[in-house]
């Protein structure tokens, strides 16, 4: 499970990036995997108890559901972007602190619940919590559109991939796989 989660989660977020990019809207590209993930997710409690002893179900639900749970939180944070550069007067700080204390508050709610029942009901309490994530995404307008109406269209093989190699860019990704390398083997 683990290795197929890092192979999705390292074909996956280009691929919605480049979706996210062709649609001009991460907004709906954060409530579709978001959508995807929690479905998947939803069902890995049952599809564990209809594939056992192999698990066959329940490891395709985890790695399928990878395919869109890291490309959520890529395209929830190009969303916070856009809605930072709009203007609209909501600053990307702003929103990720209130994130932030959202996540911890969660994680003592998350806490609570999990002393009483048993661990499967994390699934089902994502698929919950994401409803309300994505009817609330989806009824937000999209700070972009007015910027889309305007911009011409770029064709994925005209997009300017070549200033991904300059030196910075380099010097940043060899630091990163020196980094993360050592420090998530435990992952």
């Amino acid at each position: 499970i683990s290795s197929l989660s890092t192979i999705a989660n390292i074909v996956a977020p280009p691929i919605w990036g480049a979706i996210s990019d062709k649609i001009r809207s991460p907004r709906i590209c954060f409530a579709l995997c978001l959508s995807l993930s929690a479905v998947l997710l939803a069902a890995v409690p049952f599809v564990s108890q209809i594939g056992a002893p192999l698990y066959i179900l329940m490891i395709t639900c985890l790695a399928m559901a990878s395919l869109f749970t890291g490309p959520a939180n890529n395209m929830i944070e190009l969303w916070l972007v856009r809605v930072d550069n709009s203007g609209i007067g909501i600053s990307y700080g702003s929103i990720r602190l209130w994130a932030s204390i959202g996540y911890a508050v969660m994680g003592i709610i998350y806490t609570k619940l999990l002393e009483n029942a048993p661990i499967s009901t994390v699934y089902l309490l994502y698929f919950l919590f994401a409803v309300p994530a994505v009817l609330l995404a989806l009824s937000l307008p999209d700070p972009g559109a007015i910027e889309k109406a305007k911009a011409p269209k770029i064709r994925f093989r005209d997009m300017p991939f070549r200033r991904i190699c300059n030196y910075w860019i380099v010097v940043y990704l060899l630091h990163t796989v020196v980094n993360t390398v050592p420090s998530n083997w435990k992952i």
